[in-house]
């Protein structure tokens, strides 16, 4: 069984509230308690996956920002090849629910005064800016750090002239202008230079006079870029017959692609609905509603093919649809009104049952760890903020949906929920997500003690293996530290326990001990963590 190290202060029996350090490789977290420090390499992932916007419960967005920024800037200094290398994971396996950190970073990476550094990171481009959006967030992020040079001109370039030229062109369609920048603003930047009258440099000129007033522009031989010519077809298009005969003839035209007035006609979505991405889908389960298309009587049909899509889970990982969303869809789609606007539906059963079980399959596959297993859920006040800037879910919240994988994986588990004090969470294997979510205890308490659970389990004899806490590690109430709680539950019960740490905000600290083997943290709202728990548990990691 893996001990603290021997370096711990006061005695190891000796009573050492969490205010006070027990080692001299603690430090003091945000709320006053001492905890670890977790290492640059593991802040840069956390940064890369749970991102610094509405900051924390003790730090503003702009401190909370400037501390991850410094952190990339260390990793950069150490190991800039490792550094791009883990942006492009995060990125490329959709293991964070936005792309927007990613791209900054490599931005940054990008703008290095190392020429090497800024080589490797603009050889990654394309694959972490895979949509016309993508590349213009990268845009503004790299023009506040560097000019464009020759190099940042080839291969913003490349990301046009490299594609097919089908996929180009969807590209150029769908997603003509964001953020203030346009396709036309990057051709004029980098100046690409594809083969005179292929496809490619057809599609771009397209692109280019499209930008210019419709007076102003040049007329464009299309023959041969059939998601063009259809575009414009579409454009042209007053009635929903016309548009879903395009619609249906190339499978390759989007939602965006389709003319506002339009979007109102079921027949339409009808005709994208079969075709359209799950990220896409899932954004539009509102609308679909409120239009009649699904939840409506005799519409089983496309309820029971959107439900299915929706949890798919091979499909969704491979459109990268990250639990986040389906949780956030969720959150969204079942209160019946978006967070703006005046859209109003009312939520269909399936759908929000789908949207249920697809949260749960859009994580990487989890294997029971077969472990007496037990989640412990943080609901303290400083859990209380804002998941990932959203309006409605809180840290707290998130917590609770990612605990619901693991808890439903395992065949003998406890959940618990604790702030200062403990108590058991009220909840079945048969429970629905949302209805696990509304169980959760919402106490006024601000006290934070992350020892409770292992306090309670050596209270009560609780034979645990592997104990899963979910906190932002900002604990400062509790008596003991909770890696001695550990230490005493573990001497108690005679055998080892494990403890993993699901780390929900993107701060530096934690409360497991970096020395203890048995001891893992890992990210909240990385795709893979449950999988990383049930691993870590089995002794498989």
């Amino acid at each position: 069984m893996a001990t603290s190290a021997l370096n711990d202060l006061p005695g190891r029996n000796t009573p050492v509230p969490q205010s006070l350090p027990t080692r001299d490789d603690q430090v003091k977290n945000s709320a006053g308690g001492y905890v670890f420090q977790v290492s640059d390499w593991d802040r840069l992932y956390r940064f890369l996956v749970l991102g610094t916007e509405g900051g924390t419960y003790y730090v503003n967005q702009k401190a909370h920002t400037v501390d991850n920024f410094d952190v990339l800037k260390r990793c950069l200094a150490a190991d800039a090849r490792r550094t791009v290398d883990t942006i492009v994971d995060v990125s490329v396996r959709g293991r964070a629910p936005k792309n927007d950190q990613a791209i900054f970073a490599l931005a940054f990476a990008a703008a290095s005064p190392d020429a090497e550094t800024r080589s490797y990171a603009l050889s990654k481009l394309n694959d972490v800016c895979r949509i016309g959006t993508h590349l213009f967030q990268f845009a503004e992020f790299v023009e506040k750090y560097r000019g464009w040079g020759r190099a940042l001109r080839t291969a913003v370039g490349g990301w046009y002239t490299t594609k097919e030229p089908s996929t180009l062109q969807v590209q150029l369609a769908k997603y003509q202008s964001r953020g203030g920048w346009s396709h036309a603003d990057m051709l004029r930047l980098a100046k690409p230079r594809p083969e005179r009258g292929g496809q490619t440099d057809r599609a771009l000129g397209w692109s280019a006079e499209r930008a210019k007033d419709a007076a102003k522009r040049k007329e464009i031989d299309l023959v041969g870029l059939d998601v063009l010519q259809d575009f414009e077809r579409l454009q042209a298009c007053t009635s929903d017959f016309d548009a879903v005969r395009l619609l249906d003839a190339n499978p390759a035209l989007s939602w965006e692609m389709v003319p506002s007035e339009l979007l109102k006609s079921p027949a339409v979505w009808a005709s994208l609905v079969p075709h359209m991405g799950l990220t896409a889908l899932v954004r539009n389960l509102g609308r679909l509603t409120s239009i009649g298309l699904i939840g409506a009587p005799f519409k089983s049909d496309m309820d029971r093919m959107v439900a299915e899509r929706l949890t798919n889970a091979n499909a969704l990982r491979k459109a990268r649809v990250h639990p986040f969303q389906m949780l956030l869809a969720l959150d969204t789609y079942a209160t019946g009104h978006g967070d703006k606007g005046s859209l109003t539906w009312s939520p269909s059963g399936q759908i929000v049952r789908a949207l249920e079980e697809g949260f749960e399959a859009a994580f990487a596959a989890v294997e029971p760890a077969g472990k007496r297993t037990l989640v412990a859920l943080d609901v303290s006040g400083s859990m209380g903020s804002r998941l990932l800037n959203t309006n409605t879910l809180t840290v707290a919240a998130g917590a609770a949906a990612m605990a619901v994988v693991t808890a439903r994986t395992e065949a003998q588990v406890e959940v618990c929920a604790f702030t200062a004090t403990f108590q058991r969470y009220p909840w079945t294997k048969t429970m629905g997500l949302r209805e696990f979510m509304q169980h959760q205890p919402r106490w006024d308490n601000t006290r934070t003690d992350c020892a409770q659970p292992m306090l309670w389990a050596a209270a009560n004899n609780v034979d645990v293996e592997t104990i899963a806490i979910y906190t932002d590690s900002e604990t400062w109430a509790g008596g003991v530290h909770p890696h001695r709680a550990l230490e005493q539950l573990r001497q108690k019960l005679g055998h080892d326990v494990r403890l993993v740490v699901v780390g929900m905000t993107s701060t530096g600290f934690t409360i497991a001990d970096p020395k203890d083997p048995s001891q893992l943290d890992v990210v909240g709202f990385d795709s893979n963590t449950p999988a990383l728990i049930g691993e870590f548990s089995a002794g498989r990691l």
